[in-house]
Protein backbone atom coordinates (compact mmCIF):
# COMPACT_ATOMS: atom_id res chain seq x y z
CA UNK A 1 0.00 0.00 0.00
CA UNK A 2 2.70 2.46 1.15
CA UNK A 3 5.02 2.23 -1.91
CA UNK A 4 1.98 2.32 -4.48
CA UNK A 5 1.09 5.92 -2.48
CA UNK A 6 4.63 6.99 -2.59
CA UNK A 7 4.74 6.00 -6.52
CA UNK A 8 2.04 8.70 -7.03
CA UNK A 9 3.64 11.62 -4.30
CA UNK A 10 0.47 10.90 -2.04
CA UNK A 11 -3.17 9.89 -2.86
CA UNK A 12 -6.62 10.16 -1.44
CA UNK A 13 -7.89 7.69 1.64
CA UNK A 14 -10.95 7.16 -0.53
CA UNK A 15 -8.33 6.36 -4.00
CA UNK A 16 -6.82 4.10 -1.68
CA UNK A 17 -9.78 2.12 -0.33
CA UNK A 18 -10.59 1.51 -4.05
CA UNK A 19 -7.18 0.35 -5.26
CA UNK A 20 -6.86 -2.08 -2.04
CA UNK A 21 -10.60 -3.43 -2.34
CA UNK A 22 -10.75 -1.79 1.47
CA UNK A 23 -13.28 0.34 3.14
CA UNK A 24 -12.16 3.64 4.49
CA UNK A 25 -12.19 2.88 7.71
CA UNK A 26 -10.02 -0.50 6.90
CA UNK A 27 -7.61 2.35 5.33
CA UNK A 28 -7.43 4.57 8.15
CA UNK A 29 -6.76 2.01 10.34
CA UNK A 30 -4.28 0.47 8.51
CA UNK A 31 -2.01 3.68 8.27
CA UNK A 32 -2.42 4.38 12.05
CA UNK A 33 -0.48 0.56 12.21
CA UNK A 34 2.28 1.87 9.68
CA UNK A 35 2.45 5.20 11.02
CA UNK A 36 4.26 3.32 14.26
CA UNK A 37 6.71 1.20 11.89
CA UNK A 38 10.54 2.28 12.39
CA UNK A 39 13.08 2.71 9.78
CA UNK A 40 17.02 2.62 10.24
CA UNK A 41 18.67 3.39 12.58
CA UNK A 42 15.35 2.93 14.47
CA UNK A 43 13.90 4.79 17.27
CA UNK A 44 11.28 7.19 17.81
CA UNK A 45 13.01 9.77 15.61
CA UNK A 46 12.87 7.61 12.93
CA UNK A 47 9.30 6.52 12.04
CA UNK A 48 7.51 5.56 8.57
CA UNK A 49 6.78 8.75 8.26
CA UNK A 50 2.71 8.34 7.18
CA UNK A 51 0.83 12.00 7.14
CA UNK A 52 -2.66 12.28 6.84
CA UNK A 53 -4.36 15.91 6.33
CA UNK A 54 -7.32 17.15 7.43
CA UNK A 55 -8.64 16.12 3.85
CA UNK A 56 -7.92 12.57 4.21
CA UNK A 57 -5.00 13.39 1.92
CA UNK A 58 -2.08 10.33 2.32
CA UNK A 59 1.40 11.59 2.12
CA UNK A 60 4.61 9.60 2.66
CA UNK A 61 7.79 10.95 4.05
CA UNK A 62 10.92 8.68 3.99
CA UNK A 63 13.99 7.39 2.15
CA UNK A 64 13.14 3.90 2.47
CA UNK A 65 11.04 4.50 -0.49
CA UNK A 66 12.38 7.24 -2.18
CA UNK A 67 15.89 5.80 -2.85
CA UNK A 68 17.42 2.87 -4.39
CA UNK A 69 17.40 -0.80 -2.85
CA UNK A 70 20.67 -2.21 -2.49
CA UNK A 71 21.09 -5.84 -2.35
CA UNK A 72 23.85 -8.00 -0.21
CA UNK A 73 25.30 -10.75 -2.27
CA UNK A 74 23.30 -13.13 0.27
CA UNK A 75 19.95 -10.96 -0.44
CA UNK A 76 20.29 -11.52 -3.85
CA UNK A 77 20.95 -14.91 -3.73
CA UNK A 78 17.73 -15.54 -1.13
CA UNK A 79 15.42 -12.72 -3.59
CA UNK A 80 16.50 -15.41 -6.75
CA UNK A 81 15.69 -17.97 -4.80
CA UNK A 82 12.46 -17.18 -4.01
CA UNK A 83 11.66 -16.20 -7.47
CA UNK A 84 12.14 -19.50 -8.81
CA UNK A 85 10.15 -21.05 -6.22
CA UNK A 86 7.50 -19.10 -6.85
CA UNK A 87 8.11 -19.58 -11.05
CA UNK A 88 7.57 -23.39 -10.06
CA UNK A 89 4.10 -23.09 -8.85
CA UNK A 90 1.50 -24.97 -11.32
CA UNK A 91 0.50 -22.40 -13.40
CA UNK A 92 2.91 -19.65 -12.85
CA UNK A 93 3.45 -17.79 -16.45
CA UNK A 94 7.09 -19.27 -16.95
CA UNK A 95 7.14 -16.22 -19.80
CA UNK A 96 5.94 -13.61 -17.80
CA UNK A 97 7.12 -10.51 -15.72
CA UNK A 98 8.48 -12.68 -12.98
CA UNK A 99 10.62 -15.17 -15.04
CA UNK A 100 12.27 -11.83 -16.73
CA UNK A 101 12.85 -10.40 -13.02
CA UNK A 102 14.66 -13.52 -12.44
CA UNK A 103 16.85 -13.56 -15.47
CA UNK A 104 17.97 -9.76 -14.91
CA UNK A 105 18.37 -10.39 -11.02
CA UNK A 106 20.87 -13.97 -12.38
CA UNK A 107 22.85 -10.88 -14.49
CA UNK A 108 23.63 -9.26 -11.80
CA UNK A 109 24.55 -11.16 -9.09
CA UNK A 110 26.51 -13.15 -11.60
CA UNK A 111 24.92 -16.64 -10.81
CA UNK A 112 26.84 -18.31 -14.10
CA UNK A 113 24.85 -21.73 -13.28
CA UNK A 114 21.27 -22.72 -13.54
CA UNK A 115 19.49 -22.45 -10.14
CA UNK A 116 17.00 -25.25 -9.04
CA UNK A 117 14.08 -24.86 -6.55
CA UNK A 118 13.04 -28.49 -5.62
CA UNK A 119 9.80 -28.14 -3.49
CA UNK A 120 7.86 -31.16 -2.92
CA UNK A 121 4.58 -30.67 -3.27
CA UNK A 122 1.72 -32.54 -1.72
CA UNK A 123 -1.25 -34.33 -3.87
CA UNK A 124 -3.23 -31.69 -2.75
CA UNK A 125 -2.04 -28.81 -3.42
CA UNK A 126 -3.24 -28.19 -6.72
CA UNK A 127 -6.67 -28.48 -5.47
CA UNK A 128 -5.17 -25.71 -2.50
CA UNK A 129 -4.25 -23.45 -5.18
CA UNK A 130 -7.40 -23.30 -7.29
CA UNK A 131 -9.38 -22.86 -4.32
CA UNK A 132 -7.03 -19.81 -3.61
CA UNK A 133 -7.45 -18.34 -6.85
CA UNK A 134 -11.02 -18.32 -6.93
CA UNK A 135 -11.22 -17.50 -3.30
CA UNK A 136 -13.53 -20.87 -3.07
CA UNK A 137 -14.41 -21.83 1.19
CA UNK A 138 -12.94 -25.48 2.27
CA UNK A 139 -13.53 -27.81 4.91
CA UNK A 140 -10.44 -29.90 5.35
CA UNK A 141 -9.14 -31.94 8.60
CA UNK A 142 -5.94 -30.74 9.88
CA UNK A 143 -3.37 -33.09 12.27
CA UNK A 144 -2.33 -30.85 15.06
CA UNK A 145 1.20 -31.88 16.20
CA UNK A 146 0.45 -30.00 19.45
CA UNK A 147 -2.79 -31.57 20.52
CA UNK A 148 -1.89 -35.08 18.61
CA UNK A 149 -5.05 -35.30 17.31
CA UNK A 150 -7.35 -34.14 13.79
CA UNK A 151 -10.01 -31.76 13.88
CA UNK A 152 -11.99 -30.47 10.94
CA UNK A 153 -11.75 -26.73 9.91
CA UNK A 154 -13.69 -24.91 7.39
CA UNK A 155 -11.31 -21.95 6.11
CA UNK A 156 -10.49 -19.20 3.35
CA UNK A 157 -7.87 -19.43 2.00
CA UNK A 158 -5.36 -16.74 1.18
CA UNK A 159 -2.19 -17.82 -0.25
CA UNK A 160 0.06 -20.97 -0.40
CA UNK A 161 4.03 -19.98 1.09
CA UNK A 162 6.70 -22.58 0.94
CA UNK A 163 9.52 -22.13 4.14
CA UNK A 164 12.55 -24.11 4.47
CA UNK A 165 11.29 -26.80 2.19
CA UNK A 166 7.25 -27.06 3.44
CA UNK A 167 4.89 -25.70 2.10
CA UNK A 168 1.57 -23.48 4.54
CA UNK A 169 -1.78 -22.22 3.70
CA UNK A 170 -2.59 -19.31 5.31
CA UNK A 171 -6.07 -19.01 5.88
CA UNK A 172 -9.21 -17.58 7.90
CA UNK A 173 -10.58 -20.14 9.93
CA UNK A 174 -14.01 -19.93 10.61
CA UNK A 175 -13.50 -23.12 13.09
CA UNK A 176 -10.81 -20.81 15.29
CA UNK A 177 -12.18 -17.35 14.45
CA UNK A 178 -8.85 -16.19 13.37
CA UNK A 179 -5.98 -16.50 10.78
CA UNK A 180 -4.12 -19.26 10.89
CA UNK A 181 -1.20 -20.86 8.92
CA UNK A 182 -1.52 -24.49 8.19
CA UNK A 183 1.42 -27.01 6.80
CA UNK A 184 -0.05 -28.82 3.43
CA UNK A 185 1.40 -31.68 4.42
CA UNK A 186 -0.63 -31.86 7.64
CA UNK A 187 -4.27 -31.44 5.62
CA UNK A 188 -6.22 -34.05 4.34
CA UNK A 189 -9.59 -34.92 2.89
CA UNK A 190 -9.86 -31.18 1.16
CA UNK A 191 -13.87 -31.22 0.67
CA UNK A 192 -14.82 -28.16 -2.10
CA UNK A 193 -18.08 -26.39 -0.01
CA UNK A 194 -19.61 -24.75 -3.11
CA UNK A 195 -19.11 -21.17 -1.34
CA UNK A 196 -16.86 -18.04 -2.08
CA UNK A 197 -15.82 -15.74 0.39
CA UNK A 198 -14.88 -11.98 1.10
CA UNK A 199 -12.31 -12.72 3.85
CA UNK A 200 -9.75 -9.98 4.41
CA UNK A 201 -6.22 -10.92 3.81
CA UNK A 202 -4.15 -9.26 6.71
CA UNK A 203 -1.15 -9.44 4.83
CA UNK A 204 1.47 -9.59 7.86
CA UNK A 205 0.87 -13.36 8.77
CA UNK A 206 2.72 -14.04 5.59
CA UNK A 207 5.85 -13.53 7.37
CA UNK A 208 8.38 -15.78 5.90
CA UNK A 209 11.91 -15.60 7.94
CA UNK A 210 15.62 -15.47 6.24
CA UNK A 211 18.69 -16.73 6.28
CA UNK A 212 19.31 -13.38 8.61
CA UNK A 213 16.85 -14.29 10.91
CA UNK A 214 17.39 -14.40 14.55
CA UNK A 215 15.52 -17.44 17.05
CA UNK A 216 13.87 -15.73 19.92
CA UNK A 217 11.70 -17.60 22.78
CA UNK A 218 8.51 -16.67 24.23
CA UNK A 219 6.86 -17.46 27.24
CA UNK A 220 3.10 -17.50 26.41
CA UNK A 221 -0.17 -18.55 28.28
CA UNK A 222 -2.79 -21.45 27.14
CA UNK A 223 -4.72 -18.47 26.12
CA UNK A 224 -1.99 -17.94 23.68
CA UNK A 225 -2.49 -21.28 21.82
CA UNK A 226 -3.40 -19.28 18.69
CA UNK A 227 0.49 -18.87 18.05
CA UNK A 228 0.59 -22.22 17.46
CA UNK A 229 -0.99 -22.38 14.27
CA UNK A 230 -0.55 -18.72 12.82
CA UNK A 231 3.07 -19.06 12.84
CA UNK A 232 5.58 -21.45 11.39
CA UNK A 233 7.34 -22.23 14.66
CA UNK A 234 10.96 -23.78 15.29
CA UNK A 235 10.10 -25.71 18.20
CA UNK A 236 6.91 -26.05 21.02
CA UNK A 237 7.94 -26.95 24.91
CA UNK A 238 5.14 -27.61 27.41
CA UNK A 239 6.23 -26.26 31.13
CA UNK A 240 3.66 -26.13 33.76
CA UNK A 241 1.09 -24.13 32.79
CA UNK A 242 2.66 -22.34 29.78
CA UNK A 243 4.36 -22.78 26.67
CA UNK A 244 7.93 -22.07 25.34
CA UNK A 245 7.79 -21.19 21.88
CA UNK A 246 10.97 -20.53 19.56
CA UNK A 247 10.04 -18.71 16.59
CA UNK A 248 12.67 -17.10 13.45
CA UNK A 249 11.78 -13.14 13.46
CA UNK A 250 13.75 -10.78 11.11
CA UNK A 251 13.38 -7.69 12.51
CA UNK A 252 12.13 -5.52 15.85
CA UNK A 253 9.32 -4.38 14.73
CA UNK A 254 7.70 -7.78 13.65
CA UNK A 255 9.03 -8.43 17.26
CA UNK A 256 7.62 -5.24 18.80
CA UNK A 257 3.71 -6.19 16.64
CA UNK A 258 3.37 -10.08 18.23
CA UNK A 259 4.98 -9.54 21.77
CA UNK A 260 1.36 -6.76 21.55
CA UNK A 261 -0.55 -9.33 19.76
CA UNK A 262 0.23 -11.86 22.82
CA UNK A 263 -0.58 -9.60 25.67
CA UNK A 264 0.70 -8.84 29.34
CA UNK A 265 1.14 -12.99 29.82
CA UNK A 266 3.71 -13.41 27.30
CA UNK A 267 7.11 -12.68 28.55
CA UNK A 268 10.56 -12.84 26.05
CA UNK A 269 12.60 -15.53 27.59
CA UNK A 270 15.46 -14.75 25.22
CA UNK A 271 15.03 -11.70 23.23
CA UNK A 272 17.41 -12.07 20.48
CA UNK A 273 19.17 -9.40 21.27
CA UNK A 274 16.28 -6.83 20.55
CA UNK A 275 15.66 -6.34 24.12
CA UNK A 276 12.53 -5.59 25.81
CA UNK A 277 10.78 -4.31 23.02
CA UNK A 278 7.12 -5.36 24.53
CA UNK A 279 7.61 -2.54 26.78
CA UNK A 280 9.02 0.02 24.28
CA UNK A 281 6.47 -0.29 21.78
CA UNK A 282 3.89 -0.26 24.88
CA UNK A 283 5.17 2.94 26.04
CA UNK A 284 5.47 4.32 22.47
CA UNK A 285 2.00 3.64 21.80
CA UNK A 286 1.43 5.49 25.21
CA UNK A 287 3.21 8.34 24.35
CA UNK A 288 1.61 8.67 20.86
CA UNK A 289 -2.19 8.18 22.34
CA UNK A 290 -1.02 10.95 25.35
CA UNK A 291 0.02 13.31 22.71
CA UNK A 292 3.44 13.96 24.30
Amino acid sequence: MVPWIVERNGASIEEVAERFNLNEEQVAAELLAVQLYEIPPYGPDNMLGIIVDEDGWVGVEAPLFTRARRFSPQEGFGLLAAGKAALGIPGADSDGALASAIEKLEKVIGQRTSLAIDLNAPDIFEQLQIATEAKNRLQIDYYSKYRDEISTRVVDPFELVARDGRWYLRAYCLVAKGHRTFRVDRIDNVIETNETHESVDPGHEAFVPGTDSVIVKIAVSADNAWILEAYPLESVIENDDELIISIAVTGKMFLETLMLRLGSSARLIDDGGYGNVAVEAANRLLSKYLGS
